[in-house]
Parts: C-alpha cells; structure tokens; sequence
C-alpha cells in the first residue's frame, strides 16, 4: 500500500472549467478521474509504466490545498465512462473506496500537481490512517 495525493477539480488544466470533487465521490461508486495527457501524473493514475497507483492504494483527494477526503483504490486499471465524462470531464477514471470526508481547516503543504506519490504525510499517517491499516 502506498499513499497518494490528487487533485481532480481542473479536468482540463488552470484557468478552465471547475468541477465538485466531492460528487464523484458521493457517486453510487465513488471515483476519482484524471484528464489525458502526456505526462509522467497521468501515466501513474493509469499505471501505465507500472509504478503508479495500485489497487489498495491510499489517497487523498483535495482541491488546491485543502484535503476534502481520504480514498481506497479497488480496481486494478484505470478505465473509460462517457457518462462520467459528460458529467466530470475527466477522462480516466478509478473506482474507490471513501474512507472518510475531511472537515478540516489545515492545508495540504503541496498545493500543486495533479497526482503524486507521498512518502509519509501527517494527516494521512497520524490520524487518518490507523483505522484503515488493516486491508
């Protein structure tokens, strides 16, 4: 298991449409998404080359700097859904778990970036994390 951090809410980049993150993970099953690029972030949410997200995978999704929930990965592949693009814009897609909505004032210290590989954070190890150890 490994742990994540991932902003969804500008599917196509700076200064273009915003979505809520928080309805696609109050989805009958609760995803996150990504638009297509080339660029190493979106061949980790695909796993393209391998060394990116795993099922299992913990992540926390927030929107800039502020964490809005904590996540599971349970599929082995991103996919495609044209309904979900209609309605999200994003164009890749993982089903997930949702551990728990964060209502928290404190910010994410990086507030840059689509998808990227934590090596620890406090709020994912401390306190968030240690009721989902066990998998």
């Amino acid at each position: 298991m490994r742990f994540w951090h991932i902003q969804m809410y500008l599917p196509h980049g700076r200064g273009n449409t915003q979505i809520d993150s928080i309805k696609m993970l109050q989805e009958h099953q609760p995803v996150i998404g990504t638009g297509d690029w080339e660029d190493i972030q979106c061949y980790y949410f695909k796993n393209d080359n391998g060394s990116g997200l795993l099922q299992y995978d913990i992540v926390l999704v927030r929107e800039g700097s502020k964490p809005i929930a904590l996540c599971k990965v349970l599929d082995k592949e991103a996919y495609q859904d044209k309904t979900l693009t209609e309605k999200y814009l994003n164009e890749w897609y993982r089903n997930v778990e949702v551990l728990q909505f964060i209502n928290s004032t404190e910010s994410f210290p990086q507030p840059q970036g689509t998808l990227q590989h934590l090596k620890i954070y406090k709020q994912i190890h401390t306190s968030l994390l240690k009721p989902y150890m066990i998998i």
